[in-house]
């Protein structure tokens, strides 16, 4: 007989047991859902590439993205993976073919990369027992054109204590050569963004060196310089009664110990010899011309305008030596010239008048010349100055004339410097230039020096070109994939707003991905009118240096007029972005060498850092670094403008009026 309640006990059990059991089912769900099973890991390596051929460096950044991994090891070192999977290494490295061994892991397994690359070696010394003319150091390597009076310069290098020989075929032979002390050899070209107590060379032995200067009369037409090596080495150990050398290109006698090796090589450039009774010519053909102080070296910078014709006097590989004045040259490259036929006129020219016209916003200054000739601009900052310097020019000047009225030029005077140059110099009523164009109008030279704007009220009114760097040519890349060319915008559009909120008209190099060449940029600027030029970048590092010692903001200029500018901003973004200072640069970057503006370049940050590649995707830093830009102008303007000394001058001006 059952007892009262039981059948209900039975049921609530059950019940029970069914929740229970469905309880557990949704823990066991919930405990699942938890402890998802990841795909393995997936590693993507930004930089370096597979196949690059790295600057011979002892350690090598490496960047990338590894997807869904816990941990990961470069070449057995622990890496830092950020949330996005990002990841920067800085692995020792070895000359030679190198790998780099990546692996990811996360509880679902593991997954390995390689990426192998090819370290270059320092150069090391040619050992004593073989005797052989290296390639790297034959000179010259690349064609020569020598006048009369020229210096010839070799190189070769071979085994150390030898003795070596140059021959010109047909002009002198078997001029000995002198070995150079212990020569440092850079190990890669970043040494600019290395710290001071980095080494960054080493020694090489065994270059050795010889010169020649060409006499009148002597010729060569397209001749190999000849390189003749000859080094002695020991044939025989007494003591250990063995031969120490044997070969067929030895030289020697029975009863000798010693014996000379023997090498010999020619330069792979070819050195022709001209005939210097015939002056010969060349003539400008672009319109834009970049000149240097020597074959692939500095930048000199005179303007020399379309048409002008110079003398050749030499010639290395590409690269053509003009002369501009008896005792100054310049290089250019040979697809900016035309060459005009043996004997054409040498170009010389005179100026006999000059003249300073007041304009609304400018002042012109016109140089009456009677050729088209080179000319340089420089500027000196206190006092306010600028020095037009004319080449292959002759002065007969007896009149400057100025514009009564004009309060913005102080004073102009000239001065013959050396045969064929002459400097003008004019000195400004005004504590900072805001640009200059220079250019011909048939042989009158023209230079506008612009007025500075007139405006008390910070930004207001100014015309402001905003350059968001790169393009098709997407610039430098993140860890995940991020596009320099893509940042730079998204600041740029910030900055845009920034600039715009205090009063300034904002135009836009680029307001998308649309392509804009490197050299229509600053013409975008011309165009504008602008009264600043301001191109945003975010930085790289050259291989071999590291990252996590050297990064941090960066400003550029280029014409010390743009330096003050360049001061401004860089102090702003320190101070509101907290970044390391990377530092203040004048550099030659070619958006910011046009001289109608002052004009500077800003790296925001370091795409290849995680830190930074994340910041640069977020409103919130792209406004930070926008709004620092901005107010580092807004202080450059203030203290720039109104300009007091032109003020100044202008009232001086307005009382000796009322008189």
């Amino acid at each position: 007989m059952k007892r009262p309640g039981s059948y209900w006990g039975s049921v609530s059990l059950a019940l029970l047991l069914v929740f229970a059991w469905h309880t557990d089912i949704d823990a066991q769900r919930s405990i699942r859902k938890k402890t998802k099973i990841l795909p393995k890991p997936i590693i993507k390596v930004v930089y370096p590439r597979d196949g690059r051929q790295l600057a011979p460096v002892d350690s090598q950044f490496i960047f990338g993205q590894a997807l869904h991994a816990t941990e990961l090891t470069i070449n057995g070192i622990p890496t830092q993976l950020y949330d996005s999977g990002a990841f920067l290494g800085w692995v020792p490295v070895t000359p030679g073919k190198f790998i780099f061994k990546l692996i990811a892991r996360n509880r679902s397994g593991r997954s390995m990369t390689k990426v192998k690359v090819h370290v270059s070696e320092p150069l090391i010394k040619t050992s004593g027992d073989s005797l052989r003319i290296e390639n790297d150091h034959k000179s010259p390597r690349v064609d020569r054109w020598l006048w009369p009076g020229d210096v010839l310069e070799m190189y070769c290098r071979t085994s150390p204590l030898s003795e070596v020989f140059f021959t010109i075929p047909g002009v002198i032979s078997m001029v000995p050569m002198k070995e150079l002390e212990a020569q440092r050899q850079d190990i890669f070209r970043g040494n600019a963004f290395r710290s001071k107590t980095v080494s960054d060379s080493t020694d090489l032995r065994g270059v050795y060196y010889g010169s020649y200067r060409i006499a009148e009369g002597e010729r060569a037409d397209s001749v190999h310089v000849i390189f003749n090596a000859r080094s002695r080495v020991a044939l025989y150990d007494r003591s250990k009664k063995v031969a120490l050398f044997a070969s067929d290109s030895v030289r020697y006698s029975l009863d000798s110990l010693y014996a000379d090796l023997f090498s010999t090589d020619s330069s792979e450039g070819r050195v022709t010899i001209m005939d210097d009774r015939f002056p010969y010519m060349a003539e400008i053909i672009d319109s834009v011309i970049v000149t240097r102080v020597g074959p692939a070296q500095g930048y000199f910078w005179p303007f020399t305008p379309r048409g002008t014709r110079m003398e050749i006097t030499g010639r290395e590989g590409r690269w053509i030596r003009l002369k501009i004045s008896p005792y100054q040259d310049i290089w250019a490259l040979d697809t900016s010239l035309a060459f005009l036929p043996a004997g054409f006129p040498i170009t010389r020219g005179t100026v006999n008048y000059t003249r300073i016209d007041n304009k609304s916003d400018h002042a012109e200054i016109r140089l009456f010349l009677t050729e088209k000739l080179p000319f340089r601009i420089s500027e000196s900052l206190d006092p306010l100055e600028l020095t037009i310097t004319v080449f292959g020019v002759t002065s007969d000047i007896d009149w400057i004339r100025y514009d009564s009225d004009d309060a913005f030029v102080h004073y102009a005077d000239w001065r013959q410097v050396e045969p064929g140059v002459m400097e003008y110099t004019v000195r400004f009523n005004c504590d900072q230039l805001w640009g200059y164009n220079s250019y011909y109008e048939n042989s009158t030279l023209v230079v506008e020096v612009l007025k500075p704007p007139i405006t008390g009220l910070g930004l207001r009114g100014l015309n402001i070109v905003v350059d968001p760097g790169h393009s098709a040519d997407f610039g430098a890349m993140g860890p995940t994939g991020v596009k320099e060319k893509d940042a730079n915008l998204w600041i740029s559009l910030k900055l845009k707003e920034s600039l715009e909120r205090r009063g300034a008209h904002v135009t836009l190099t680029r307001e998308g991905s649309e392509h804009v060449d490197l050299y229509d940029r600053p013409r975008v600027a011309s165009k504008a009118h602008a009264d600043l030029f301001i191109s945003v970048h975010n930085n790289a590092l050259p291989d071999g240096v590291n990252p996590w010692a050297k990064h941090g903001v960066s400003t550029y200029y280029y014409h010390p007029f743009s330096k003050a500018l360049a001061e401004h901003v860089q102090a702003s973004l320190l101070n509101r972005l907290g970044m390391p200072d990377f530092g203040l640069f004048r550099a030659n970057f070619a958006v910011i060498r046009p001289t109608q503006f002052p004009a500077i370049l800003v790296e925001c940050a370091f795409m290849m850092i995680p830190e930074h590649e994340a910041a640069l995707k977020t409103d919130e830093y792209q406004e930070k670094v926008a709004e620092a830009i901005a107010i580092g102008v807004e202080r450059y303007v203030n203290e720039t403008l109104p300009d007091v000394s032109y003020r100044n001058a202008q009232n001086r001006r307005s009382r000796l009026d009322r008189r």
